[in-house]
Formats: C-alpha cells, sequence, structure tokens
C-alpha cells in the first residue's frame, strides 16, 4: 500500500477484498505509512483523513 506500482495495486486488489485493505488503514503498523499513501489511501476509499500516520517511537537510550 505504500511502495506498489499501479500495476502490484491492481493485482493486491484482485486478491484482497477491500475489507483488508481498510482493517489495516484502522489498526496500522507504525512507521509503514508515508505521509502521501496514508493520506491517498484514506481518500480511495472514502475515509476521513485522521492526521498524520503512526510512527515508531524510538527509545530514548538514556545513554552514559
Amino acid at each position: 500500500m505504500v511502495h506498489g506500482t499501479l500495476e502490484d495495486l491492481a493485482v493486491a486488489r484482485r486478491h484482497f477484498p477491500e475489507s483488508a485493505f481498510r482493517a489495516v488503514l484502522a489498526q496500522p503498523p507504525p512507521g509503514v505509512f508515508d505521509p502521501r499513501s496514508w493520506a491517498y489511501w484514506h481518500v480511495v476509499f472514502g475515509l476521513e483523513l485522521p492526521g498524520d500516520p503512526p510512527r515508531r517511537a524510538l527509545p530514548d537510550g538514556g545513554g552514559p
């Protein structure tokens, strides 16, 4: 949903129901979606854009 070509998208949409794509948008893995892809998929499915995509949280590290 982020790095695929239009051809990849066509294949994926033949093999996965719309509900699978919507499920990913409902609980996305952090750090996968870039802002452009996040917005694109919400528009494709007529969903309200909830803000920025989830990001990975890096540990503080608290070094020496």
